[in-house]
């Protein structure tokens, strides 16, 4: 009986072993590889991952939140937003349900107009002059 009992705890054991080196191998599922790859912010995959999790349990689709991430990252495209201020997927996918702005009747914006190249000195446009005729008026 002892034999027996050994037995089943060495298999238990490894059992827990394999689920911790799972845990830590980070499995995604295929949906949510190509929510993170069409995502335009690539940070705390597994944090998103468990917020990614629990919004499927709130009931929305795995589409629903494609939709939303690829409309996300289209905007952010669109309106050249620098890194730092685009949200972190965790942020993105959390309980307020930011993501939510990018389904259903969600327009697209329209693209930023490309401005002028502008000096770097308050922003004024550089300004072209006719030296030789400055000149002519000047000294006379």
């Amino acid at each position: 009986a002892t034999r027996q009992a050994r037995d089943r705890q060495a298999t238990g054991n490894r059992r827990r072993e394999e689920g911790k080196k799972e845990r830590n191998n980070n499995i995604y599922t295929c949906a949510y590889e190509e929510f993170w790859n069409a995502y335009p912010r690539k940070k705390e995959k597994a944090k998103a991952y468990k917020c990614y999790q629990a919004r499927l349990s709130d009931g929305f689709s795995e589409d629903e939140l494609i939709t939303a991430v690829k409309r996300y990252a289209s905007e952010c495209r669109a309106k050249s937003t620098e890194e730092q201020f685009i949200k972190l997927p965790a942020t993105f996918l959390g309980a307020n349900t930011p993501f939510v702005d990018y389904l259903g009747n969600y327009q697209e914006p329209k693209a930023k107009p490309v401005m002028k190249q502008k000096n770097t000195f308050n922003n004024f446009e550089s300004r072209r002059y006719d030296v030789t005729s400055l000149e002519k008026h000047l000294l006379g």
